[in-house]
């Protein structure tokens, strides 16, 4: 409640107060300022004159204290505003960091071979469309090679699942660790065939390569007493090349390496043979 004293050092609870004894006001007023809240106090005094302080002036002073209290309410409530924006500004930029990273590992499960980690053959597939744009404008040549894992299905059933996706992870490895460039990718086509997507390289480029596949998985050992190809695991192997044009098409050049795969197969497996 407000204070108003009209002779402070001569009459009122406050005479004994050392302020009072020391300074010896005459008229002092005391207002609180609150709303909700208590912010403060506004003191004035007068040591000229007692009862300075009517009715009338309190009126006035306690309406500016009001006021004051709602100035001061308004600055604190924009200053919680500021903060909370500046957190929920700080949540938003952490949040969307955090879908970014989601929305990344989504797409990687999209593109990526559940069990061997490389491309799926649809990532294979549209990856392969776009190197042919890329290299039909470019007018180089692009080569592909399929190949296929000899006689899994005897791996399968001789020596069980478990140890057919174990070879598939290996051979996956295998082949990831030949490819030296990051433009080539190598994708799994579907069971144990495997397709390997080489930009700008010719033919002689598409063999090297394939050789090197071929004896990597072979150096493996894993092993494969059913084979009729070797007593371990092994890979018949097909390799195509063209320069894209606008005559030609993608599956014209996945038909030519998987007709030179099957001719591979034809001819006794664990070979590498081109269209």
């Amino acid at each position: 409640e407000p204070v108003v004293l009209h002779d402070a050092a001569r009459e009122g609870p406050f005479m004994e107060d050392p302020y009072v004894r020391a300074f010896g006001p005459k008229s002092v007023l005391c207002v609180p300022i609150r709303r909700d809240r208590f912010e403060g106090v506004l003191y004035m005094e007068n040591n000229l004159s007692s009862g300075v302080f009517t009715q009338d002036r309190v009126e006035i002073i306690r309406l500016l204290a009001a006021q004051a209290a709602v100035a001061i309410e308004n600055a604190r409530l924009y200053e919680e505003v500021q903060e909370y924006s500046r957190t929920l500004e700080d949540k938003v930029a952490e949040r969307t960091a955090r879908l970014a990273l989601l929305n990344e590992e989504l797409q990687g499960l999209v593109e990526r071979d559940g069990l061997t980690g490389v491309a799926n053959r649809r990532r294979g597939d549209a990856y392969l469309e776009e190197v042919w744009v890329r290299l039909r404008r470019e007018k180089k040549p692009l080569s592909l090679i399929m190949l296929d894992v000899d006689h899994f299905k005897a791996y399968n059933d001789n020596y069980g699942h478990q140890s057919g996706d174990d070879c598939l992870v290996a051979v996956a490895q295998a082949i990831r660790e030949q490819l030296q460039r990051p433009a080539d990718m190598v994708a799994r086509y579907g069971g144990e065939e495997f397709m390997l997507i080489l930009p700008d390289t010719d033919i002689n480029g598409a063999v090297q390569v394939a050789e090197k596949v071929r004896g990597a998985v072979e150096a493996c050992a894993i092993l494969h007493e059913h084979s009729s190809a070797a007593n371990v695991v092994t890979l018949s192997v097909g390799a195509a090349t063209e320069v894209p044009g606008r005559d030609s098409s993608t599956s014209h050049l996945v038909r030519q390496a998987d007709n030179a795969l099957y001719r591979a197969k034809g001819e006794g497996r664990n070979r590498v043979q081109t269209s």
